[in-house]
């Protein structure tokens, strides 16, 4: 059953299934797939879980480059002169350290570990919509599968019809018409299930791809197990609350979070930054301490960029999360509605056109077989319960 919206989608836990489906081998066959196993089975791919872990790690190397200090540097110097009594000779070697007192360095590392929650989020909604493919891929393969289920049911019948028309034709009853009318209706339905069964083992293969390729194809021709007619939805008091749950939206809040960071921090480019240093000193034999001391004033670069770009990242982030949670409202008020009024319609149906089709089934061959009715309105009869319960499998 295909969830309400991918969105709110979550895997449900499998137990021991998931390590059955792992390690059956693919000569022995499988029991049918069913909709939670094929969902855990994409979601534990080691490459999705690699690909995820990869771009949190990205993320997470541009706030450890934030957080750095600068590596100290090491100088040294020699002055020497030659010539006359006034030769002399100077060496000095000294450190010098670089000193934020603005804080600027924490709270740029802070807004990069914030962007990097954010790609966190994101992959987890990643996750989500990779779920969603899979519970549709899943659906419509239940939906061809059905489809198959119900064309073979209904060669059955058709194949006593042939034996009916046999014998009335051998009795004189009816002409060869009826018998080469049926041949060509038995023709199109197998050509129909062909068809379907084509499409039946492509839908297995297109969601097979995305479990990894190694699943085993079940024996049989029931590939998958599970309802075609989803449940009830949820009340849209209930899931109108769960938006703000939405790994997209709470990663756009911590892309808020950390454009005001690092709005803040461009903010304290008024605070100039230090440099200090000491080392050691020997001239003309005369040895003493050197003292370095620097400060950058901040005349014409305050960072005005830096916080200029932190107020628009924030701004932006905060617009889209706007954006986002009305379009997701508006979706779920959709969704819920369509849900609603399809699955009822659906439910309705089965239980009343296939049913009666199947009883207008059996009148015809009985009126056909007594002869009050020609070979047509026996067809019509089968090709109209065919394309019912064809339709009831969708």
């Amino acid at each position: 059953m295909p969830t309400t919206h991918a969105l709110f989608a979550r895997p449900k836990p499998i137990g021991g299934r998931f390590w059955v489906w792992l390690l059956l081998p693919a000569a022995a066959g499988a029991e049918p797939l069913t909709e939670d196993v094929a969902v855990g089975l994409a979601l534990r791919r080691p490459a999705v879980e690699a690909r995820a872990r990869a771009e949190v790690d990205l993320a997470e190397s541009e706030a450890t480059s934030e957080g750095v200090w600068p590596n100290p540097v090491v100088s040294f110097t020699r002055e020497e002169t030659r010539g006359g009594r006034a030769a002399s000779q100077r060496d000095a070697v000294w450190i010098e350290q670089a000193l934020d007192l603005s804080g600027r360095r924490g709270l740029r590392s802070d807004a990069a570990l914030g962007r990097a929650a954010a790609v966190s989020e994101y992959g987890h909604a990643s996750k989500l919509d990779l779920e969603s493919a899979v519970r549709t891929r899943f659906a419509d393969l239940l939906a061809v599968q059905g489809r198959v289920a119900a064309l073979e049911a209904r060669l059955g019948p058709m194949e006593r019809i042939a034996e009916t028309v046999a014998r009335r034709e051998a009795a004189g009853d009816v002409s060869g018409y009826d018998r080469r009318r049926l041949d060509r209706e038995r023709a199109s339905a197998r050509a129909r299930l062909e068809t379907e069964m084509a499409a039946r083992d492509g839908a297995w293969e297109r969601l097979a791809g995305m479990l990894g390729g190694t699943v085993p194809r079940p024996a049989g021709s029931a590939l998958v197990a599970g309802e075609i007619l989803p449940n009830d939805p949820p009340s849209l008091g209930s899931l109108l609350p769960r938006i703000e749950r939405r790994p997209d939206l709470r990663a756009l809040v911590r892309e808020r979070e950390a454009g005001d960071l690092e709005a803040r921090a461009g903010a304290r480019g008024w605070i100039p930054e230090v440099v200090l240093g000491g080392g050691f000193m020997r001239a003309d034999g005369l040895d003493g301490f050197l003292v370095v001391a620097s400060l950058a004033l901040p005349i014409f670069d305050r960072r005005q960029a830096d916080s200029e770009r932190g107020e628009a990242r924030a701004r932006r982030a905060s617009a889209q999360a706007s954006i986002s949670r009305a379009e997701a409202e508006g979706e779920i008020r959709a969704l819920h509605a369509e849900a609603t009024r399809l699955s009822g319609s659906a439910r309705r149906f089965r239980a009343e056109a296939v049913a009666l089709s199947a009883d207008l089934v059996r009148t015809a061959e009985t009126a056909y077989a007594a002869g009050e009715l020609g070979i047509l309105e026996l067809l019509d009869a089968h090709r109209g319960a065919l394309d019912r319960a064809v339709g009831g499998s969708r």
